[in-house]
């Protein structure tokens, strides 16, 4: 969200400034901002309660997650063997989870790809008034996504959520598929499409649910989850 303004500001005042597009001029910052995060996130992240390695987590602290992590019946980091690889491997919730993240990683490219850029550009809109616009989108995808979290965490309720978060989306997706309906809707479509991403987390917390008898089985259904669900949705809408 904050990187259409800064993209909106770089386009407006550093464009050309030493010979450097604005477009340009964004990558430099982004690459600036990204270097103290990475320091932070070595320094700030503390692993695993079973091996934790914070230097700011009290004994006690690192207990308490410890017994929260049992509580919720999961098992502790153990080796990875060619045995417990292919059990995994052989398993319905690799290729249940993966599936149904390839999905939803399709359904959210409404609000992730370059579809609203395109329209605001045909428009007639300037460069900064559209990377100004499409903030809107990961605005609604943080909203969606605190809201998503409290109710799953106070009721449970992650089957509705997602449920929820598919039939807006549904409707979004009809609506620009008509596409010849008023401004104002076509607006709303795009934005509310903004939705499939605040469900993310709830998808990731269902999934280390599934998975919590084991560890290497929550990396490895985790890790392909995303992998799987990002690449195809990097190229698909491309089609």
């Amino acid at each position: 969200m904050s990187s259409g303004y800064i993209q909106a500001g770089a386009y407006a005042r550093l464009d050309g400034r030493y010979g450097i597009e604005g477009w340009r001029w964004l990558y430099i910052i982004c690459f600036a901002c990204t270097i103290p995060i990475a320091f932070l996130g070595l320094c700030v992240l503390p692993s695993t309660p079973d091996k934790c390695n914070s230097r700011f987590l009290s004994a006690d602290e690192v207990r308490l997650a410890q017994e929260r992590m049992a509580s919720e019946n999961r098992e502790a980091r153990q080796p990875f063997t060619k045995s417990k690889v292919l059990h995994i491997l052989k398993g319905w919730r690799l290729w249940v989870l993966v599936a149904f993240t390839f999905f939803f990683s399709q359904a959210d490219g409404v609000s992730s790809n370059s579809g609203l850029p395109i329209w605001l550009k045909e428009e007639g809109y300037s460069v900064e008034s559209i990377n100004t616009i499409t903030t809107v989108s990961p605005a609604v995808t943080i909203v969606a996504s605190v809201i998503c979290g409290v109710i799953s965490d106070v009721h449970d309720a992650k089957a509705s959520l997602i449920a929820a978060t598919a039939v807006l989306n549904i409707f979004a997706c009809i609506v620009l598929a008509i596409w010849n309906v008023p401004v104002g809707l076509k607006f709303f479509a795009f934005f509310l499409s903004g939705t499939a991403d605040g469900i993310a987390a709830i998808i990731y917390a269902w999934a280390n649910e599934i998975c919590a008898h084991s560890a290497e089985e929550r990396a490895i259904v985790i890790s392909a989850m995303n992998t799987i669900g990002n690449t195809f949705g990097a190229w698909v809408p491309l089609l």
